[in-house]
């Protein structure tokens, strides 16, 4: 080559660097420039969460084990009738339970009965996850934009109000204590001619959600073929019963049971798999923050309320969820999609708190799920991977749930790693290399200087730091495409 790699690193990464953030001046002396006092406070930068097969029940034994006893003592708490639950993968449940009575309402235990999977429950404001879920259909097919004026599908409403705004997606209506609750209270223009519907939002969602996605005991009002499997609390039994209207059942007035919402939160943790009838892109555009609270813990998304935590090396995961609350019935539908699992949970009884059940839960579940992602990213990843004449060798470890290049040496030329690789694409095998600014390590940057690094050169027209990983004939491969190798693995 005509620059060595390592010397195109360094320089590209240099210049890309001055050129974006510093103002170059020609020094009166050669002394050092003063810097300022300060205390550094920079985060660790980690790099984004691959995506791995999801675990097994066997994977995370003991602490399913653990979630079980959980809910049996909430069973058990004077104010909970009953309780489902279950913790979810894109493969389906790995743990379900479910405790308590089905009619608490009935005074003779004969006629109780106990949920199951199949009891249906009034979900309250969960209803808006689909009522979004329904507007991302409607707005992928062309029907509707976010955009348009409401007035638009209600010649009625006199405001020059937008869709946008009024699901919660502008700045103006995220940036408020309001504003998750506010998405879709709006009576939202469902009940038009919309899309070759006329029978309001229940259609709609039978037609693009419930049917597709087998949700059989999803409805609106009282199924009568369903009629036994209906849950009923012991306070405001009546909500069993009530019908919402065309412009509250997008608010609220869905009733569905812990299997039909096992089924739409596989399709929400891997929209690619079978049967999804929404996108990757679309969910990845759903699924994010909008407005962050100065609690560095709290942010609103597209219907979501989203907690930041840690998980056990210390990186920062959002959980995404929805909760719902009536007099009788308390629900909560949670995902962690770095993670790759979500947890459900429906209450019935005046226990008003879904939120720290969810919490709880993913308390006990993520220290499991961790461990069982080290272990999956060291099998699947780790080792040292040569080509024949041994002038390209590369180290992969795994390190606080990580992945490095400890080792990277393309044409004898050593990269001084240890490099973190950065997922690319949604295969979990396409990573670039962040090769940061060599030589370069200040305080007060956490992954501002990853980020800059990850383009610092082409070779062939590929980015030198692009890896692709493969197995062929039983053995893990790794492809360099900038220098046109493939190295094996040896150990």
């Amino acid at each position: 080559m005509a620059f060595k790699l390592a010397q195109l690193l360094v320089i590209a990464c240099a210049a890309l660097f001055l050129s974006e953030h510093v103002a170059l001046a020609v020094p009166k002396r050669s002394a050092s420039a003063p810097r300022r006092k300060r205390t550094s406070s920079t985060p660790t930068c980690f790099a984004p969460a691959v995506k791995l097969p999801p675990p097994k029940a066997a994977d995370v034994k003991s602490a399913i084990a653990a979630a079980d006893e959980y809910l049996i003592g909430l069973s058990h708490a004077p104010d909970v009738d009953s309780v489902v639950a279950a913790v979810v993968t894109p493969d389906g449940s790995i743990y379900e339970g479910t405790y308590g009575l089905l009619r608490a309402n009935e005074t003779d235990p004969a006629s109780q009965g106990t949920v199951d999977r199949d009891s249906v429950y009034r979900i309250a404001s969960v209803t808006k996850v689909f009522t979004a879920w329904e507007a991302y259909i409607l707005r992928d097919r062309g029907v509707l934009g976010w955009d348009d004026k409401v007035k638009k599908y209600l010649p009625t409403f006199k405001l020059e109000t937008t869709i946008r705004h009024v699901t919660g997606q502008s700045r103006a209506s995220a940036g408020t204590a309001e504003a998750s609750h506010f998405s879709f209270f709006f009576p939202f223009p469902f009940n038009v001619a919309a899309d070759g519907a006329t029978n309001g939002y229940a259609a709609l969602a039978k037609r693009d959600i419930f049917t597709p996605l087998d949700m059989t005991s999803s409805s609106f009002t009282t199924n009568p073929a369903l009629k036994s499997k209906t849950v009923v609390a012991s306070v405001a039994s009546c909500e069993a019963d009530y019908d919402f209207l065309n412009a509250m059942n997008g608010a609220g007035g869905q009733m569905s049971s812990l299997a039909d919402l096992v089924k739409s939160q596989q399709i929400l943790l891997d929209p690619s798999r079978k049967g999804s009838n929404i996108s990757p892109y679309t969910v990845r555009e759903w699924m994010r923050p909008l407005y962050s609270f100065a609690d560095d813990f709290y942010e609103v998304g597209h219907v979501w309320e989203i907690v930041k935590r840690k998980d056990s090396f210390g990186r920062t995961y959002r959980i995404y969820e929805k909760n719902g609350a009536l007099g009788g019935f308390h629900t909560v539908y949670a995902l962690n999609p770095d993670s790759g699992y979500g947890v459900i949970a429906l209450t019935s009884g005046s226990h008003f708190d879904a939120h720290n059940i969810a919490w709880d839960l993913f308390d006990i579940l993520q220290t499991s799920v961790d461990a069982y992602r080290a272990t999956t990213l060291k099998n699947t990843y780790s080792g040292t991977y040569l080509t024949a004449d041994k002038s390209n060798k590369v180290f992969i470890s795994v390190r606080n749930g990580n992945l490095y290049a400890d080792q990277f040496v393309l044409e004898n030329e050593d990269f001084q790693g240890p490099v973190a690789l950065w997922p690319v694409a949604e295969d979990g095998l396409t990573f670039r290399l962040s090769f940061g600014i060599p030589g370069f390590t200040p305080p007060n940057y956490g992954c501002i200087l990853d980020t800059i690094g990850f383009d610092p050169g082409y070779s062939r027209g590929k980015a030198i730091g692009l890896v692709q990983f493969a197995v062929e004939g039983g053995k893990k491969v790794l492809y360099v495409p900038s220098i046109g190798a493939k190295l094996s693995w040896v150990s």
